[in-house]
């Protein structure tokens, strides 16, 4: 904890000039505890451990001293924008906000940029309650992870934790501080599969002399071949599962497309090969790709001739009540738009539409729907194949 009620009055900051060692307003002053009213001290200031105030005893008090691991990672941060010339300043107190404290605020280059860490649990209320706060004030805002594995590739649930740090533009990613390389990595190129679980990538952020270059990235990183290779196995083993191992308890996103399968006497792993694609981008809905890409199919893609907007698509799915969006600090049409785009590019390369005029599809050929399961398993390999290549060229 960083701040604390002085003589049961005015608040003071642990970095406040009249609260060095040699100062007898140390030893003359109470310290208490602004949410619980406990005493406290000042330790740290050593090492690596910054200078803090604590508790006296232990005590069940949320306004408990941050992690080790956060105050590590805030620190190096702003060490970095030190180095580079900037001026952060740590524990910015936001104005007008009613006391709204971000871990780091900078003036980057004509932006009001703050940086959070956030590695405990936080509610989606809470980091909506944040983001509106620092977002109507003017701030753009980092959200950085903080992670003490290894692993450049991850198959992973995506919490809150993970969500609310992802960046739309220009295109899907995040920033996260692996502790066991002691670095800033950007986190892109994720392919959502399943409800809520993604396949992504990580790449080491070079700390570059400007630093829009290193935090604003013009165009995606290249994956790594064997995290495609990583993305091709996981969408064949998948694929195969869904078909011959079918749910029967469906949500209630399944059920609603269930309902047009069932007009055909099909249940829902009777999908068209080319509704559970990998798209290499965030989805931003709770729902598997097999729902959302059967929903454009059904939606979308039945009548010959007929054509519809990408906006008109994106909105469909955004304003439904039974798509879910996940928690971001960037409204979930941006994610949703870029990963429609990527589907209807595919869609186009099989022949299936014809993009007419940016962001408006004509439907060329549409999708054989009443197929048997033995013609669906070889029109996957079909599809397995024809497509691999290109996925690998092209992201």
């Amino acid at each position: 904890m960083f701040t604390a009620c002085i003589n049961g009055k005015d608040l003071i900051h642990i970095d406040h000039p009249d609260l060095s060692i040699t100062n007898k307003i140390v030893d003359n002053s109470i310290f208490s505890c602004p949410e619980c009213g406990s005493l406290l001290i000042i330790k740290g200031g050593t090492g690596k451990v910054r200078k803090h105030f604590a508790h006296v005893q232990k005590t069940s008090c949320t306004g408990s001293e941050e992690s080790f691991e956060h105050q590590y990672v805030k620190e190096q941060i702003a060490l970095w924008l030190k180095n580079h010339g900037y001026h952060p300043e740590k524990e910015f107190t936001i104005p007008g906000s009613g006391g709204r404290r971000a871990d780091i605020y900078v003036f980057l280059n004509g932006r009001k940029v703050i940086f959070e860490i956030q590695k405990s649990y936080l509610s989606a209320l809470e980091f909506n309650k944040r983001q509106t706060i620092y977002s109507e004030a003017g701030y753009d805002v980092f959200w950085i992870g903080v992670e003490s594995n290894e692993k450049r590739i991850w198959k992973k649930r995506m919490s809150v934790l993970e969500t609310i740090r992802f960046r739309a533009f220009p295109f899907m990613h995040s920033f996260c501080y692996k502790l066991a390389e002691d670095a800033l990595y950007m986190e892109f190129g994720h392919v959502q599969f399943q409800t809520g679980i993604s396949l992504f990538h990580s790449k080491k952020v070079i700390w570059k002399k400007d630093l829009r270059e290193s935090l604003y990235p013009e165009k995606a990183p290249v994956p790594a071949a064997a995290y495609k290779e990583k993305v091709n196995h996981e969408w064949k083993s998948l694929n195969r599962k869904k078909r011959l191992f079918p749910k029967f308890n469906y949500s209630k996103t399944e059920k609603k497309i269930t309902a047009y399968y069932y007009i055909h006497q099909l249940s829902l792993n009777y999908y068209p090969s080319l509704c559970f694609l990998p798209i290499y981008s965030f989805f931003g809905v709770q729902t598997g790709a097999e729902v959302w890409q059967s929903w454009i199919q059904w939606k979308y893609i039945q009548k010959k001739g007929s054509w519809f907007t990408l906006s008109e698509v994106c909105l469909s799915i955004t304003n439904d009540p039974e798509f879910h969006s996940f928690p971001m600090s960037h409204h979930p049409a941006n994610a949703v738009r870029q990963a429609l785009r990527k589907y209807l590019s595919i869609m186009e390369l099989f022949g299936v539409l014809e993009r007419i005029y940016p962001g408006v599809y004509k439907v060329i050929q549409p999708l054989t729907v009443k197929k048997s399961m033995e013609q669906l398993l070889e029109d996957d390999k079909y599809i397995y194949h024809k497509i691999k290549s290109c996925l690998e060229n092209k992201t």
